[in-house]
Formats: structure tokens, C-alpha cells, sequence
């Protein structure tokens, strides 16, 4: 076999391993940002889907990503990824905690993120969260 042969095979299956490692949730991929932007994915949970997905530059202005993943203690993960969400310049605006979950709302320019968290308490390995992005409203007219 060829030189050229075993780097293309060397090349595509680090790619390939790679490719592996950001679909199973690795450690890398699953504490970067959403999609490159300046939102924060909740930590040491795996994302499961992205849906509804709008852009304006490098901002993600519309967007419903879910993860799931053993939650033990709701309250210390919300407030590691409440400081993620400030540390990248997000001002927290509310929280309310219910017996289910906890829900927190950003706020950052014209953009709204809300995050639930919302732990599995027969089983803390099924546990979910969810981050919704959108625009602001605009405001009604005064008549």
C-alpha cells in the first residue's frame, strides 16, 4: 500500500473519530457554545436536538436546543450555566423554581434566552433542559 494511501486512511479515521466524539456529546463539544455564538449549552449535558435556527451575523437570534442527562442537584446547574450566560455578557432578568424545574430568563441587546431545567427524579440519568432563543418583541404602537 502506498504512502498516499495510508495518510488518507490515517486522515479519515481521525475525521471520522472526530466526527464521533462531537456526535456522542465529548467532553469539547458539549461545554462550547451553541453553534459558535455567544450562548452557553448547560453543562455536562449532551445536546439532542436544534431546531428552528435563525442567524443575523454571528448571532443566533431564534433557536430551540434541547440536552439530556443525569441531573442530581438542579440548582448548582443552573447556577453554573447562569454564570456562563453572564460571563458571555447575558444579564439574568428572572428565575422561578417550581417543584419540577428551574427557569431563568436572559436578556442580552434585543435577545431573549430562556432556560428550564427540568430534572428526572426516578431517574436523574433522564433528565432534560432546554434553552430557547428569540428576538425581543417589538413594542405595540402608543395610540
Amino acid at each position: 500500500m502506498s504512502l498516499a494511501i495510508r495518510a488518507a486512511r490515517a486522515t479519515l479515521l481521525a475525521l471520522a473519530m472526530l466526527g464521533g466524539l462531537v456526535a456522542a456529546g465529548g467532553c469539547a463539544a458539549r461545554d462550547a457554545p451553541l453553534l459558535g455564538s455567544d450562548i452557553p449549552t448547560v453543562p455536562g449535558l449532551e445536546s439532542t436536538s436544534a431546531r428552528q435556527l435563525d442567524r443575523r451575523g454571528d448571532e443566533l437570534v431564534s433557536g430551540v436546543f434541547s440536552f439530556h442527562g443525569r441531573i442530581d442537584d438542579e440548582q448548582r446547574l443552573f447556577d453554573r450555566t447562569a454564570a456562563l450566560f453572564t460571563g458571555r455578557g447575558w444579564t439574568l432578568v428572572s428565575r422561578e423554581r417550581g417543584d419540577r424545574r428551574i427557569r431563568g430568563r436572559f436578556e442580552k441587546g434585543d435577545r431573549v434566552c430562556d432556560l428550564v431545567i427540568a430534572p428526572n427524579r426516578i431517574d436523574p440519568a433522564m433528565s432534560v433542559a432546554t434553552i430557547l432563543v428569540e428576538l425581543m418583541p417589538e413594542p405595540s404602537p402608543a395610540p
